[in-house]
């Protein structure tokens, strides 16, 4: 599961690789990126993630799940930009659902079935209960708690 959350945030992170700055203005190219991350669908996933999909061990369905989760409620605000050269750097303020209490709670849950299905269930059928009770854990967080973060974003 870090994989697949690292893999989203360096995507985010990385706006700059994917867009360059042309001739637009640099905070224009980090909304215009960052609606495309937070829209993307299904099969949109494969496409930005690539390889790491499917090696987190939670399943691609639940992989697809997390991502849709993580990216529903992204959301930057731009701030300042300086530009030096063919490179601009942008401050921005990226909100999200606080995902802490929800994974916390996700772990508690996870473990209290595996204690529970002790002995009674197949290694690989654990796990795949686990990797279900954490991801609908973060599908079902709350929304309304969200958490700003600021960042500086380099554009090339």
């Amino acid at each position: 599961m870090k994989k697949v959350v690292s893999m989203i945030l360096c995507a985010v992170l990385m706006l700059g690789v994917f867009a360059g700055c042309g001739a637009q203005k640099p905070e224009d190219v980090i909304k215009s990126e960052f609606k495309a991350i937070s829209s993307l669908k299904d099969d949109e996933y494969t496409k930005v993630l690539g390889d790491s999909l499917g090696q987190s061990g939670l399943g691609t369905d639940n992989e697809e799940k997390l991502v849709e989760a993580l990216l529903k409620n992204l959301s930057c605000e731009t701030g300042k930009s300086t530009v030096n050269g063919d490179t601009a750097t942008v401050s921005c303020k990226i909100t999200n659902v606080n995902f802490g209490e929800a994974i916390q709670q996700g772990y508690q849950d996870a473990l209290a079935n595996a204690i529970a299905n002790m002995g009674t269930l197949s290694e690989d059928e654990l796990t795949q209960q686990t990797s279900d009770i954490l991801v609908d854990a973060l599908v079902n967080a709350d929304a309304s708690n969200k958490i700003t973060l600021d960042v500086n974003i380099e554009l090339k």
